[in-house]
C-alpha cells in the first residue's frame, strides 16, 4: 500500500456534485480492453436519492482535495419473498493518483458498522473483468475489523442491442402503450414477478406516480403492454435516461471497434445515425422493468421487439436490457446484433458465517436505474 499521505474521510452531499462528476469522467471503468464511464450529469445524487430510503455518501480527501467517493443506499427490496430494507453499495470511484492508499479499508468504519450483525446482508456488483476491483474483495487488515466479507452469488448480463435492423412483428398478442387506468394491473404483474427475484424492486402505484413526476420524459405510456383475450399478460417499461445519465466509451476494445466500423459503414448507406466517436454519448433506451405471465420468454420477446422497432424509428443507437445470467427469461433478449456485458453480483456482511451461508433460489435482480 502506498504512503497514505494526508487523507480524511468526510460525509459529502450535493454541494460536491460537480467535483464528483469530474472524478467520474477522469476515472473510466476498465474491463477487457473497454474503457467506459457513466456520465450522470447534471446531478449524480438524483437517481440514488429517488431510489432509496436512506443515502449516505463518503468522500475521500487527499491533501484537502476530493479524490474519490462511494455511496450506500438503503433500499426496500424482496429477499426470499419478503420485503426488507437492504443496503446497496455502489458508485465507488477513486481517481488514479489516489488509488492504492487504503480507501476501502478506511471507508469500512464509515459505512459498515451498521451492517455487522447477523441479520444484515447487502449487495453490490462489479463489472466482470474489472481486475482492479476484484482484487480488493475479501482483503482484510487488523486495523480495520469492520471490512465486510463478500460472496459471489451470480451474474448480471446486460444486452446492448444495436437498433440497426427492424424485428419481425408477432400478431399473437395485442401490443399497446399503457394508460393511467392500467396502473394497478401493471403493479400486480411486476410485484408477482419481483417477489420471486432476489433483491427484486418493490413496485407500488404510488411509486409509479412519483416517477412520472420526477423522472424527465417518463409517464405511464413508457410501459408497453401485451394483451391476450383482454388480459394483460406482459409489461415492459422503456425509458430514455439521457436527461440524467449517458454512457460514453473512452476506448473501444477490438471487438467493439469492428462492430462500430461495420455499423457505421452500413449507416451511411441506410441514412442511419452512426455510432458516436470516443467520448461522445450513445443514444440509448433502457428497459427498466418487465414481467410476463407464467414467465413466458415468448411474450417478453414480443414486447422487446416492439420497443426495438419503435426506438429504431426514432433513430436510437442501442436498447439496453438486463437479466440474471441464469434466468430463462434472458432467452427473450437473444439477438445477433447485440454486445453483452457481464457483471458479478456479490453479497456482503460483517459476519463471515452470514456471507458464506447465504443462499437464495431466486434469480437476482439489479436495478437498471442505478447502474
Amino acid at each position: 500500500m502506498k504512503d497514505p499521505g494526508i487523507f480524511e474521510l468526510k460525509e459529502i452531499d450535493t454541494r460536491w456534485n460537480e467535483h464528483m462528476l469530474n472524478i467520474v469522467q477522469d476515472s473510466p471503468i476498465e474491463s477487457n480492453g473497454l474503457k467506459i464511464f457513466f456520465d450522470r450529469h447534471p446531478d449524480i445524487f438524483f437517481l440514488p436519492s429517488l431510489m432509496s430510503e436512506k443515502l449516505r455518501c463518503c468522500g475521500f480527501f487527499l491533501r484537502n482535495k476530493l479524490e474519490g467517493f462511494a455511496m450506500m443506499l438503503n433500499r426496500k427490496v424482496f429477499v426470499n419473498g419478503d420485503i426488507k430494507l437492504v443496503p446497496y453499495f455502489g458508485y465507488l470511484v477513486v481517481s488514479r493518483n489516489a488509488r492504492g492508499r487504503g480507501f476501502l479499508y478506511k471507508m469500512s468504519d464509515f459505512f459498515f458498522d451498521e451492517y455487522s450483525h447477523p441479520a444484515s446482508v447487502g449487495y453490490f456488483i462489479v463489472m466482470h473483468g474489472n481486475t482492479a476491483a476484484i482484487r480488493l474483495l475479501n482483503r482484510f487488515h487488523p486495523k480495520y475489523p469492520r471490512v465486510p466479507y463478500s460472496k459471489l452469488i451470480g451474474y448480471w448480463k446486460v444486452h446492448n442491442r444495436l437498433l440497426f435492423f427492424s424485428c419481425r412483428k408477432n400478431s399473437k398478442y395485442r401490443l399497446r402503450k399503457a394508460q393511467l387506468p392500467d396502473t394497478e394491473r401493471i403493479v400486480k404483474l411486476l410485484q408477482d414477478e419481483n417477489r420471486n427475484r432476489l433483491f427484486g424492486s418493490v413496485v407500488t402505484k404510488e411509486a409509479i406516480i412519483r416517477y412520472t413526476k420526477f423522472l424527465p420524459g417518463f409517464d405511464v405510456s413508457n410501459f408497453y403492454l401485451a394483451e391476450q383475450e383482454n388480459e394483460i399478460v406482459g409489461v415492459c417499461c422503456a425509458w430514455d435516461m439521457s436527461a440524467v445519465k449517458t454512457n460514453r466509451v473512452v476506448e473501444y476494445n477490438r471487438k467493439l471497434r469492428i462492430i462500430r466500423f461495420a455499423f457505421n459503414g452500413l449507416a451511411v448507406l441506410l441514412r442511419y445515425p452512426p455510432l458516436p466517436p470516443k467520448g461522445e454519448p450513445f443514444r440509448n433506451v433502457t428497459i427498466t422493468d418487465y414481467a410476463v405471465k407464467n414467465r413466458d420468454p415468448a411474450i417478453l420477446k414480443t414486447l422487446l421487439d416492439r420497443i426495438h422497432n419503435d426506438y429504431r424509428k426514432k433513430k436510437y443507437h442501442i436498447m439496453i436490457f438486463g437479466h440474471a445470467l441464469n434466468d430463462p427469461l434472458g432467452k427473450a433478449a437473444d439477438y445477433i446484433f447485440s454486445v453483452p456485458v457481464i457483471s458479478d453480483i456479490h453479497v456482503f456482511s460483517g459476519l463471515k458465517e452470514t456471507t458464506e451461508d447465504f443462499e437464495s433460489k431466486d434469480y437476482p435482480w439489479i436495478e437498471m436505474l442505478l447502474l
